[in-house]
């Protein structure tokens, strides 16, 4: 065996040359292992090198300190990283399912900033679904089955009994864009609400008092929105006027809903309005320029952000509550894996505020 000279008169703690060079031969073996596969015994690999197994073994100590490598007993010393590690060494990597019920631009912009906040925080998400609910709910059920991923993420679901069914298997989940009765569900979604009364409170300060609301024709699907209406009207003591609730969806319905409330005699017509989504505010305003009243001269109109209107040439800049959809869905994520942490947290409602943009929809009601 061969040792270099005046090994005696090194220093303590600091590797001989002939050490550094037998770390480097230990880390051409360690790349050149097939999968899974461990070190030579240290006799076998000192002879290879030809030097003595105290040599290898100070190199394999370093190399172990470094966490390069681990030993085993009675299995051998395997490397814990790279492609010819064993998966016992590898780091675990969080898999979180996600789950989408809702289609179009405001769902794609959750999705992509729930996958990026998941890279962030160095998981992995898993996005499954289909075009239809049964689909859908079978993605669902099969995101939970598989023990890779570790919980779920699912976007507007409204199904209030399957959420329930979901939350038994007792893997976390996390509701987007909507509520959940189930025990232990965390929810994360805009504060409708609150957004209502932003767009009430800057009406209302214009002194508008005939303020007309058109919900979604399905009106579970946001009544927090009707609720900041109402409740704003009924803080400044006005009356809620039924006729001045109507309902339409996207632009044709939000333009019927307008001729409705057009339809009604000039005392008692709106002086402005407070829609359900940007798609309905425009198709309102719309309706109003074609019957010759002007906006916002004659009628305030204030929108929702989320439905990525069309370009409105001619048209005034609408006003509307804007909500940072991306945050939705980074916020989604790091509930979860908070809940992965610490699973005895209580189930939480987390409302993002909005804010009001302004555009040139809304201005003082005419006296």
């Amino acid at each position: 065996m061969i040792e270099g000279p005046g090994s005696a008169r090194r220093k303590r703690g600091r590797p001989s040359h002939l050490s550094s060079r037998v770390l480097g031969f230990l880390q051409d073996e360690l790349r050149a292992l097939d999968n899974g596969a461990c070190l030579l015994p240290e006799p076998e690999l000192a002879e290879k090198f030809g030097v003595s197994r105290k040599t290898v073994r100070a190199a394999m100590r370093q190399l172990e300190l470094k966490g390069v490598i681990r030993r085993v007993k009675g299995k051998g010393t395997f490397p814990t990283s790279g492609a010819t590690a064993r998966g016992m060494f590898r780091t675990p990597v969080t898999e979180i399912g996600i789950v989408s019920w809702g289609e179009g631009e405001f769902y794609s912009s959750i999705v992509n900033a729930a996958a990026h906040e998941a890279m962030r925080q160095e998981c992995q998400l898993a996005l499954s679904g289909g075009p239809s609910d049964t689909e859908r709910t079978e993605a669902c059920w099969r995101l939970l089955d598989d023990h890779r991923i570790a919980g779920l993420v699912v976007l507007a679901l409204t199904d209030q009994t399957l959420l329930a069914e979901l939350a038994a298997r007792k893997k976390p989940l996390c509701l987007v864009d909507h509520f959940s009765t189930a025990a232990g569900v965390d929810c994360v979604r805009v504060d409708s609400e609150g957004g209502s009364r932003l767009a009430m409170e800057h009406l209302l300060a214009l002194r508008h008092r005939r303020i007309a609301y058109i919900d979604a024709v399905d009106r579970s699907m946001n009544r927090a929105r009707f609720a900041g209406y109402r409740a704003s009207l009924e803080a400044r003591g006005i009356h809620v006027r039924d006729e001045l609730i109507v309902s339409g969806d996207k632009l044709a319905g939000g333009a019927d809903a307008a001729l409705r409330l057009l339809a009604l005699p000039e005392a008692r017509r709106p002086t402005a309005i407070l829609a359900f989504s940007d798609l309905v505010a425009i198709g309102a305003m719309q309706a109003i320029l074609r019957f010759g009243l002007r906006v916002p001269e004659e009628i305030s109109v204030v929108g929702f952000s989320g439905a990525n209107p069309p370009l409105t040439i001619g048209m005034p800049e609408l006003t509307m509550v804007e909500f940072d959809t991306a945050e939705l869905g980074r916020t989604a994520v790091r509930c979860l894996l908070e809940r992965l942490k610490n699973p005895d947290l209580s189930a939480r409602n987390l409302l993002l505020p909005g804010t009001l943009k302004l555009g040139q929809s809304t201005g003082r009601a005419k006296q």
